[in-house]
């Protein structure tokens, strides 16, 4: 089974891009993917709270993730968490500098933690 890490960076999470980052991820566990969400930067407590702010349908696709096991996590250690992903999705923070453009990350290790602090400012993230 492949493993996705979802990296939640965007402090709010009642937008539409995190409705349809959400609707990615239980796309995923349909197909049987195992799949992680960890929060990053100012993302921390955006999907992990204890009532997160989300829309409607936000709020009923977290709520499936979490009866299937995957729950948000803002404690997570993200370079272990990369280095047991197969894929890398990213919910980016608005707010971000886009430095560096592309962010390049080798799977199956633990990155760096040069890379860790650059993952809520990358404009891109890719995972190879």
């Amino acid at each position: 089974m492949s493993r996705v890490l979802a990296l939640v960076a965007a402090p709010r999470a009642d937008t539409a891009a995190a409705t349809e980052f959400l609707r990615v991820l239980a796309a995923a566990r349909a197909v049987g993917r195992e799949v992680a969400i960890v929060e990053v930067g100012r993302g921390v407590g955006a999907l992990s709270a204890a009532e997160p702010d989300l829309t409607e349908e936000g709020a009923r696709t977290l709520a499936a993730l979490a009866e299937d096991g995957v729950v948000p996590r803002g404690d997570a250690d993200p370079a272990a968490e990369m280095a047991a992903a197969e894929a890398i999705l990213v919910l980016p923070d608005p707010a971000r500098t886009g430095m560096p453009p592309v962010l390049r990350l080798r799977r199956g290790e633990r990155p760096a933690s040069e890379a860790i602090a650059a993952l809520a400012t990358a404009g891109q993230i890719v995972l190879g």
